[in-house]
């Protein structure tokens, strides 16, 4: 499955602040958006981010596909 795990991006970390994390989450599927946009014009994507306040900091994952 083509996902990351936003809490892997910061080992040895205890304690995350959720608010930081859903940012950066947010952030980077802003980043991957353009850049799946830019790198494959003629193709379509969805970029995926399960905004949730409430989860657990390791189920904040991002992942993208290809619309067929």
């Amino acid at each position: 499955m083509n996902h990351i795990h936003m809490v892997d991006v910061h080992v040895n970390v205890s304690e995350y602040n959720i608010e930081q994390l859903r940012y950066l989450v947010r952030t980077l599927k802003s980043i991957y958006e353009v850049k799946l946009r830019s790198d494959f014009p003629n193709r379509r994507f969805v970029v995926a981010f399960n905004d949730k306040p409430t989860l657990d900091p390791i189920d904040y994952e991002l992942t993208f596909w290809q619309v067929a």
